[in-house]
């Protein structure tokens, strides 16, 4: 089973929709997720953890995420899997899960930024393919990007593995004696987003249209 569901914020939900929400969260994480200030950050924090939720529970798995452990590089995993990542980015959730593999999934939306800031993350081959093209210096920015975070998450050591020594220019990258598939995945104009697997050929996308389907869809 590989399944990635994806789904969008464009507004703050109603209070008893936000209450709804919490229900089935822990409640530290529930805790955490009222913390925020901005109510983009807080659903953000939620919609990912519902995702989850909706996600094990449609795949015959315990949906109760109470049983979730973190690893000492902070990667959330259940004991007994399956396997998932999470990412968000301006109004979009990502929730990647499989019964089978380490799965890690980045997405990014694409924003005008300074790339030259970044030129130390990048191989000199990558850094040469972002160039290339100075039009699309900005789109090829982030499409390297998120494939070098889909491994690093994937892999579960995140930003500790040396980012300008893995080359992600290929579709099959090995890391950590790990080898990684790497598949683009199409969310929506102007996001990039890349998924990192042993095994990509599986996987099933699926968009939830409203919070409402993640709550009530039995």
């Amino acid at each position: 089973m590989f399944r990635i569901y994806y789904s969008f914020y464009v507004k703050e939900w109603p209070t008893s929709l936000f209450e709804a929400s919490l229900k089935p969260l822990p409640f530290d994480e529930a805790v955490k997720a009222r913390k925020f200030v901005r109510w983009q950050d807080r659903q953000a924090c939620i919609l990912g953890k519902l995702l989850l939720h909706y996600g094990l529970r449609k795949n015959a798995f315990d949906p109760d995420l109470s049983t979730l452990k973190y690893t000492p590089y902070h990667k959330p995993y259940f004991t007994s899997g399956p396997y998932f990542n999470i990412s968000h980015s301006e109004g979009c959730v990502v929730c990647a899960i499989s019964s089978d593999y380490n799965v890690g999934i980045d997405l990014e939306v694409c924003k005008e930024t300074r790339v030259d800031d970044f030129r130390e993350v990048y191989t000199t081959k990558e850094w040469a393919y972002i160039c290339q093209q100075p039009a699309f210096k900005t789109s090829r920015f982030y499409e390297i990007w998120t494939r070098k975070e889909a491994i690093v998450k994937a892999d579960g050591k995140g930003l500790m593995n040396p980012l300008e020594e893995i080359d992600t220019l290929r579709t099959k990258v090995c890391l950590n004696k790990v080898l990684y598939e790497l598949k683009p995945l199409s969310i929506a104009k102007g996001y990039a987003c890349h998924l990192a697997c042993e095994n990509t050929q599986k996987a099933q996308l699926k968009k939830i249209s409203t919070v409402e389907e993640l709550l009530f869809d039995t």
